[in-house]
């Protein structure tokens, strides 16, 4: 279930843009900040936000369509 669950999120991840999986690889593989993500890619802190968040409701919304459960 965890390896179908990895799978649909790298489905999602390779259909945004570049810069948005930078940021999902950032925040949730390399544990890094938000504040260290927007400096690194030299955009702001909200972007980061507003990003991540648009980023796991695409992903909350897929894994639902597929019949699983997201976080709790």
């Amino acid at each position: 279930e965890n390896q179908e669950k990895s799978r649909i999120i790298e489905d999602v991840m390779n259909h945004v843009k570049k810069q948005e999986q930078q940021i999902f690889i950032m925040f949730y593989y390399q544990n890094k900040k938000i504040k260290e993500i927007a400096k690194n890619l030299n955009i702001s802190e909200l972007k980061v936000k507003v990003t991540l968040h648009r980023l796991r409701n695409l992903v909350k919304k897929n894994l639902k369509e597929r019949g699983y459960s997201y976080g709790k």
